[in-house]
């Protein structure tokens, strides 16, 4: 059984998507369609990134969702791709969710527009940061979170080994001063994030209180495959739970090792990376190297070569 993932906010380049939207129809309509719907030269933005605004906030996020509907319409359209199992990361979620017919594309970018400016507007630049933490298992660095003074919470449960952490400036200097290796026994990595808000974290509340009357309002439908959810990681067929976690998941964890976990217990087997960049492909390889077969599509080659690993019978 095959499942499709759809990458987060870091994932965006300047180029992301082009050599699909130089090779099929559906990819330029896609971009032309995005444009349409958010008053802006999408092409423009995404491919040569004149300005240098790719990477601001209310930007990335829809310009993220173009790129992944772009991947997967793209599949559809040559290779006849029909509703499967997935999951997104963070923002990613909203990709899995037009791509298994829950909102509409013209929604998702609207939704992670305003998503975007709200998490930017929630805390002022300099005031909150985000630590990945290389080597903590997640008793121990829960422990430390505790015993750390400023506010600190964790932000993603990407696989075993990598979390990331969020919250104020302060909060995240004290834990990155924590001596681990006298408390633990082990000295851990700890890499400050180059990001402009400190996502997934309490300090994001004003974002979900923005986000909570917009989300409610949209209108969706029960999806057509399973969308497992970053909140809960468990999937959902009532629209009113899928709302309520797209809510929660601004403040709340990215259960990213618990959603691939759950996709196994799915049945999934091989797992594909749909939307720009190797990052999910590369941590479902340290989630379970022996239980999944994971692939990312960058080029041409990457596209014509992943036809054969889409067998549907085995679903």
């Amino acid at each position: 059984m095959i499942a499709f993932v759809f990458p987060g906010q870091g994932s965006q380049k300047v180029g992301m998507a082009k050599f699909l939207y130089d090779e099929f129809k559906s990819a330029k309509e896609t971009l032309e369609e995005a444009s349409d719907i958010l008053k802006t030269d999408m092409e423009a933005l995404m491919f040569t990134d004149p300005n240098d605004e790719l990477n601001l906030t209310q930007n990335t996020q829809p310009a993220l969702v173009i790129a992944a509907t772009i991947y997967h319409r793209s599949l559809k359209e040559v290779y006849g791709v029909p509703a499967l199992i997935s999951a997104g990361h963070s923002l990613g979620e909203y990709s899995a969710l037009v791509a298994n017919g829950v909102m509409t594309f013209q929604d998702a970018l609207l939704l992670t527009r305003q998503r975007g400016a709200a998490m930017q507007k929630a805390v002022p630049v300099g005031e909150g940061a985000m630590l990945a933490v290389i080597g903590a298992n997640d008793t121990d660095l829960l422990s430390a979170i505790k015993e750390t003074e400023g506010t600190v919470e964790v932000a993603n449960y990407n696989c075993p080994g990598q979390i990331v952490v969020s919250g104020s400036a302060s909060g995240i200097a004290n834990l990155k001063e924590f001596d681990t290796a006298s408390r633990f026994g082990k000295k851990w990595k700890m890499i400050p994030l180059k990001v402009s808000a400190p996502f997934h974290c309490s300090l994001m509340q004003p974002a979900e209180d923005a986000m909570r009357p917009l989300i409610e309002g949209c209108e969706m439908q029960a999806p057509l495959a399973p969308v497992i959810q970053n909140y809960s990681a468990l999937e959902s067929t009532d629209v009113n739970a899928i709302k309520s976690q797209l809510i929660q998941q601004i403040t709340g964890s990215v259960r990213w090792t618990a959603s691939i976990e759950r996709m196994g217990e799915l049945g999934v087997k091989k797992i594909i990376e749909v939307g720009p960049g190797k990052v999910l492909s590369g941590l479902v390889k340290k989630i379970d190297s022996a239980a999944f077969k994971s692939f990312n599509i960058e080029n041409l080659a990457d596209f014509k070569a992943i036809e054969a690993e889409l067998v549907f019978n085995e679903q």
